[in-house]
């Protein structure tokens, strides 16, 4: 019975890592993002020509089943007459929904397909700021270049975060509307999901092997600074 029990726990974990933090089995960055991505942002970010490279390449190789392009997100979040610090990332709704599958298309926090100025927000955030679900709003962040922005949005759903840390903070944004407010036409990182977890062990050398040598045609930009992670932040670097 409690090695059952342990199974299920660990079963559950596991999932909410992957799907519920959408972390993905594998991501790809560039090399230095983690250490310098924050101080130089435009440095570190795949753009569009390098995020075509890098979507086309992963997407070859066999047991790969999702390649997702995020971007971290953050700055205000106004109301009109009051303005609050919001943090979280961005998203297409189509890469959320194949990421959760039908398992777990029921859980709160979903992004609307077709809405891209649609955002889900957590609702300690909704109480303090008096957004409610339909309400509209305006977020504010400097752009990859440093100059400031703002961008109108409307709130798709609250939902809570189930952290206290982050449900009076936490914005999950279509990826469009992200970029917008970014001055973006890449991603900050690459997420990719994998036929299972298991296959990590196995899909990880080739995936690497394929990006050094995308990394080495005249077409990539910098390609040779991708470096692959697990969720477990065991790092492998091209």
């Amino acid at each position: 019975m409690f090695e059952g029990y342990f199974t299920y726990v660990y079963r559950i974990l596991k999932d909410q890592a992957i799907v519920g933090e959408r972390l993905g089995h594998l991501t790809v960055v560039r090399r230095g993002f983690f250490d310098q991505g924050t101080l130089d942002p435009e440095k570190f970010q795949l753009d569009a020509a390098a995020l075509e490279l890098v979507t086309r390449t992963v997407r070859e190789v066999p047991g790969v089943k999702l390649v997702s392009p995020r971007l971290a997100v953050s700055g205000l979040v106004s109301n009109g007459t009051t303005s609050h610090i919001f943090i979280g990332e961005a998203i297409s709704a189509e890469d959320q929904m194949a990421l959760r599958g039908a398992e777990y298309a029921y859980l709160p926090g979903k992004l609307a397909p077709g809405q891209d100025d649609a955002v889900v927000i957590g609702q300690k955030m909704a109480k303090i700021m008096g957004l409610q679900q339909g309400r509209d709003g305006v977020l504010m962040a400097s752009t990859l270049s440093g100059m400031v922005n703002a961008v109108d949005f409307r709130v798709g759903e609250v939902a809570n975060t189930g952290s206290m840390g982050t449900d009076d903070k936490f914005a999950l944004l279509p990826l469009a509307l992200a970029r917008k407010l970014y001055g973006s036409d890449g991603a900050d990182r690459v997420v990719v999901l994998l036929d299972s977890v298991e296959s990590i062990p196995a899909v990880k050398p080739v995936l690497l092997e394929k990006l050094k040598a995308a990394a080495s045609t005249p077409r990539s930009r910098n390609g040779a600074s991708c470096r692959c992670i697990t969720p477990k932040s065991k790092v492998c670097s091209t």
